[in-house]
C-alpha cells in the first residue's frame, strides 16, 4: 500500500475465434473470426408488446458461451492478479500470456505495452471475465483526447465494440480500478505484421517503429535503461493548523489572514494520488511546510516532510510567510535529487507523463 489512501472508486453477440499468435516464418497478420448471429424468433404484432414487458429477454447460446469463456479466462489469471505484490498484475498477466514488449516510448516505462494488433480482442475479452470477477471499473480514453470511455462494473461492458474501436487507434490508455484498492494504469501500443514478416509500430512515439517481427523480445525485452532521478517538491501551508495561526498572529496581529493565500483545502491529497497515479517515476516527494503533518498522510520512505527550519540557514529570520524567501532555500531540503518538480498543492496530474531525458542531467 502507498503513501496515502487510495482511489475509492468505483455482451455480448456472438462467440469468437481466438485470434492466433503472429508467425514469424510467414508473419501474416490473422483476423478475429465472428460467428454469426443467431436469427431473432419472429413475433406476432398481438403478444409482441405484452412478451417485451413481461418476459426478460432470453440470452442466446452464443452469448452464455462468450460470458462463460471470459470468466473461465478470468479465473485462469485471477490468482496471479490480485497476488502480483508489484500491484502490476494485470499489466504482468498480459506482458506473459501474450508476449508483450514494454518500454515502448522510453525503454524502461514497465507500464506502457507494445501489442499485437491480433491480440487485443483476447486482452478485451480476459478484461471482462476480470472485470465481473474483481468488480472492476474500466477507463479508456487516448492522450490529447479523440476517445473516453468509461464503465463501471455493474454496466454492461461490449468488448467486441470497444475492440473494434480501439483498433482504430495507435495507442491507447487504460485504467482499471476497484473499491478495495486495486489500480493499474497502463498504456498500450499496437503494432501491426505484414506479409514479409515486418513489425510496424503504429505510434511515431515509439523507440524503434519497424523490426521483423521475430525479433520483438530483443528490442522490446532487453532493455536495462532506468529512469532518470526526479524528485517532486511542494511549499504547503494549512491555515487551520493551530500551531500556524499562533505564529501568524505574533507576526501580524493587526493583519487580516488573506484566505485565498493560505487556505487549505486538501488540495495536496488529489495532487498527491495523481502523482502516484500518473507519475511513479518519481524518486522521492518533498513537502516543505511550517504546518503539522496531515493525519490521513501515512509515513512512507517516499515522501519527506520538511520543516522550514530544515531549510533556512538563519534560523532568526523564522517563522517566515513569505513565498519567495521559502522557494530561495528548497535547494538545502536533505537528500534532495538534482532535478526536481516544484508543484504547489492544487497542481494536478491528469494523464500518465514521463520524464523527459533531454531536460535533465
Amino acid at each position: 500500500m502507498f503513501f496515502f489512501d487510495l482511489f475509492q472508486k468505483r455482451l455480448v453477440n456472438g462467440t469468437v475465434q481466438d485470434a492466433p499468435r503472429p508467425s514469424a516464418s510467414s508473419g501474416k497478420t490473422c483476423k478475429a473470426v465472428t460467428a454469426a448471429k443467431p436469427s431473432a424468433k419472429e413475433k406476432s404484432p398481438a403478444n409482441s408488446v405484452a412478451e417485451t414487458a413481461k418476459v426478460p429477454p432470453k440470452k442466446s447460446r452464443s452469448e452464455e458461451e462468450s460470458v462463460d469463456k471470459s470468466v473461465l479466462i478470468a479465473s485462469s489469471g485471477l490468482k496471479e492478479i490480485i497476488s502480483d505484490p508489484s500491484g502490476l498484475g494485470f499489466r504482468n498477466y498480459i506482458a506473459n500470456i501474450y508476449d508483450s514488449g514494454c518500454g515502448v516510448e522510453d525503454g524502461c516505462d514497465e507500464r506502457s505495452l507494445l501489442v499485437w494488433s491480433g491480440y487485443l480482442l483476447g486482452i478485451f475479452e480476459m478484461l471482462d471475465g476480470i472485470r465481473r470477477t474483481l468488480s472492476i471499473d474500466i477507463s479508456l480514453y487516448t492522450l490529447g483526447g479523440g476517445y473516453a470511455r468509461q464503465f463501471k462494473h455493474s454496466e454492461a461492458f461490449n468488448f467486441q465494440r470497444v475492440c473494434a474501436e480501439l483498433l482504430k487507434k495507435p495507442d491507447f490508455v487504460l485504467e482499471i480500478s476497484n473499491s478495495m484498492g486495486h489500480l493499474e494504469v497502463l498504456r498500450l501500443f499496437l503494432f501491426d505484421v505484414n506479409d514479409d514478416g515486418l513489425a510496424v509500430v503504429r505510434s511515431n512515439r515509439a523507440l524503434v517503429r519497424k523490426f521483423p517481427a521475430r525479433q520483438l523480445n530483443q528490442i522490446y525485452f532487453s532493455r536495462k535503461e532506468k529512469w532518470p532521478v526526479v524528485d517532486a517538491v511542494y511549499t504547503w501551508v494549512n491555515h487551520l493548523d493551530k500551531g500556524w495561526q499562533s505564529l501568524w498572529s505574533q507576526e501580524f496581529s493587526s493583519e487580516t489572514l488573506d484566505l485565498d493565500r493560505y487556505a487549505s483545502n486538501d488540495e495536496i491529497r488529489y495532487s498527491l494520488r495523481s502523482l502516484y497515479k500518473y507519475a511513479p517515476w518519481l524518486r522521492k516527494i518533498h513537502i516543505v511546510s511550517n504546518c503539522a503533518r496531515p493525519e490521513w498522510l501515512a509515513f512512507h520512505p517516499k515522501i519527506n516532510w520538511v520543516e522550514h527550519a530544515d531549510i533556512f540557514p538563519d534560523q532568526s529570520s523564522l517563522p517566515t510567510f513569505n513565498s519567495h524567501a521559502i522557494e530561495s532555500c528548497l535547494h538545502k531540503i536533505p537528500e534532495l535529487a538534482e532535478n526536481f518538480i516544484y508543484m504547489n498543492d492544487d497542481f494536478m496530474l491528469n494523464q500518465p507523463c514521463l520524464p523527459d531525458r533531454k531536460s535533465v542531467v
